[in-house]
């Protein structure tokens, strides 16, 4: 009994001494960056710019936003100026469209730094047929819900790449990346996907539901794969060290 509390109180005062308190300086004011959230579809309506500021890990509250900057759009023909109408977000006009096959380029001055991102508009696979599916909850304290299946052809071109995103009465009910989904082609390529099972949602009788569809580049899809990786998919014993989540936005901006 003596020598295994013996071992007990080694191990313990062992175990003590490899104990040690680091202080990260994880963000100063020194390397704060822009934000950037944007995307360009060929709807008619008042596309956002969403800027934020990075903020230290460990802070609580939402982001700072990035007030005050110059944010333009550019097919190379036209330039459209874009309004701040909330702090940090900045509208184009109501009537404003993205046309397919054009390539466009987002322009941002802030902080005395320019920024910008150049991507082309590829046209998206149109949807053939959208069903759901009624589900009722399995346990008590759970509420029904409705599954959602859309098919569609995939073009034979390779390289396509996918997002999906769902809105309940206009509302997104897949309100960011971790409730997105998205991918490329590179197993389906040419295929015809028939009743691929999207979405979970829950619903009333007579809501409206609206399924989305679009293409994004592979810098896009990257990004939003980095993001998972490094939030949603970290945690276990053999993760990697944690790397910055690459961005399609040049000098030194973040989205």
């Amino acid at each position: 009994m003596k020598k295994i509390l013996i071992i007990n109180l080694f191990f313990a005062i062992l175990l003590a001494a490899c104990t040690e308190p680091i202080e990260l300086d994880l963000n100063t004011d020194d390397n704060v960056r822009l934000v950037v959230d944007a995307l360009l579809t060929t709807e008619t309506k008042a596309h956002l710019v969403k800027l934020n500021l990075t903020r230290d890990y460990f802070k609580e509250g939402v982001p700072d936003a990035a007030e005050g900057a110059a944010v333009t759009l550019s097919d190379g023909t036209t330039t459209e100026t874009l309004t701040e109408l909330t702090p940090g977000n900045y509208f184009t006009s109501e009537d404003y469209s993205g046309e397919e096959n054009k390539t466009y380029t987002l322009r941002i001055e802030y902080g005395g730094e320019v920024y910008t991102s150049t991507s082309t508009l590829t046209p998206v696979a149109p949807i053939d047929n959208i069903s759901y599916e009624f589900q009722e909850a399995l346990e008590e304290d759970e509420e029904d819900y409705y599954i959602l299946y859309g098919s569609f052809q995939e073009p034979a071109e390779e390289g396509q790449n996918y997002l999906w995103k769902l809105k309940v009465n206009g509302e997104y009910v897949t309100p960011n990346v971790i409730d997105w989904a998205f991918t490329s082609d590179e197993f389906v390529n040419g295929s015809y996907a028939e009743d691929v099972e999207f979405f979970d949602f829950e619903a009333e009788i007579g809501d409206t539901v609206t399924f989305e569809q679009f293409s994004i580049s592979t810098e896009v899809l990257d990004n939003f794969t980095a993001i998972l990786l490094e939030t949603e998919f970290r945690g276990g014993l053999f993760d990697g060290a944690p790397a910055n989540v690459p961005s399609n936005v040049d000098g030194g901006a973040v989205g």
